[in-house]
């Protein structure tokens, strides 16, 4: 590895901890119990409808891998889906896709780095949640609802409600 490239590893490491240190202050603000250790992660997650069953696959963002202009866990949500199915009972038997499910990533811009939700919007009510698990404040976060792979099927939506 060439010397500028080994200055720019350092700086890119740099900021990223400089932007971990201010999220945890940000979290603080907003009263949150933040430990030392509680940094802001990405990941993937899915979480039932009526928000009582959340799994999560995660990675400091330190730890990330770049990504175009993000940085993300490369972590597919097939790959997960059985460690997901052992925790939450009430999902064997099901596809992946069939399990409200999103994903979580950070959008490296020089001064304006923001997290990025794409989840579907039958999960918006439980937009803390997901903050929350993921430890990242609410100022520093937008929720794309939009993303074609996380949207549910109407009848995935109706058996999930009981309809």
């Amino acid at each position: 590895m060439s010397e500028k490239a080994v200055r720019e590893a350092v700086c890119e490491y740099v900021a990223l901890r400089n932007f971990e240190a201010r999220c945890q202050a940000l979290l603080r603000v907003a009263g949150a119990v933040v430990r030392e250790a509680s940094v802001p992660e990405v990941g993937i997650f899915w979480m039932s409808l009526d928000g009582k069953h959340f799994h999560k696959k995660t990675v400091r963002i330190r730890d990330a891998e770049s990504y175009g202009e993000f940085r993300i866990m490369d972590y597919p949500h097939y790959s997960e889906w059985s460690s997901a199915q052992r925790k939450v009972r009430a999902w064997k038997g099901r596809e992946y896709d069939e399990v409200p499910r999103g994903r979580v990533v950070l959008r490296v811009k020089p001064g304006d780095n923001r997290f990025v939700i794409f989840m579907p919007k039958e999960l918006k009510r439980f937009e803390r949640k997901v903050l929350s698990e993921f430890r990242i404040p609410g100022s520093l976060a937008d929720f794309d609802y939009s993303d074609i792979h996380y949207r549910m099927d109407r009848k995935v939506v109706e058996r999930e409600l009981g309809r």
